[in-house]
């Protein structure tokens, strides 16, 4: 592990060519769940942590429905790296899951592994019930990923720049 945090923090290319031979998937997991715990917020940021859960908590318990305008107006609350990221991970652990008779992981099991990185709040805030829903909309958005995120990825979220969310 120690091998491959020093190669994807090697300027120039971060590890971009590297070889996975003698390494395995466990390895990978490790080094992407090192990188993510590294930095100073989760993916989606402590500032747009509540939009999402405003907008997708009530979707997830049936109580509503969800635009592709939507979704990619809480896309663009994030920054462009962050939303780059976020939308690879539930496109990657989208493939994953549904590959379960070969990865053995399911969306929920995948969420669980990365998810306090991924879509939470400040920690003083969150409590066994806002850490449930966050993973809850996060395997929402990987189980759906085929319905929402092509449209997402080839729509033009970044022209939508007049849509906004409403606060509630």
């Amino acid at each position: 592990m120690f091998q491959l945090h020093i190669l994807f923090n090697s300027h120039p290319i971060y590890g971009r060519k590297h070889l996975w031979k003698g390494y395995t998937v466990y390895d990978a997991a490790g080094i992407m769940l090192r990188y993510l715990k590294s930095l100073p917020e989760p993916v989606i940021p402590y500032d747009a942590y509540a939009q999402f859960v405003d907008v997708l908590g009530p979707i997830i318990k049936g109580e509503g429905s969800l635009s592709i305008l939507k979704l990619c107006a809480l896309l663009r609350l994030l920054p462009r790296p962050n939303r780059r990221v976020i939308l690879y991970l539930i496109e990657l652990w989208k493939m994953l899951s549904s590959n379960y008779a070969q990865t053995k992981m399911t969306a929920k099991r995948l969420v669980a592994a990365f998810q306090p990185s991924i879509l939470s709040g400040p920690a003083a805030s969150m409590d066994a019930e806002s850490y449930t829903l966050a993973s809850e909309i996060l395997v929402w958005m990987v189980e759906r990923a085929d319905v929402y995120m092509k449209e997402v990825w080839f729509s033009s979220c970044d022209g939508l720049n007049r849509y906004r969310l409403q606060s509630r």
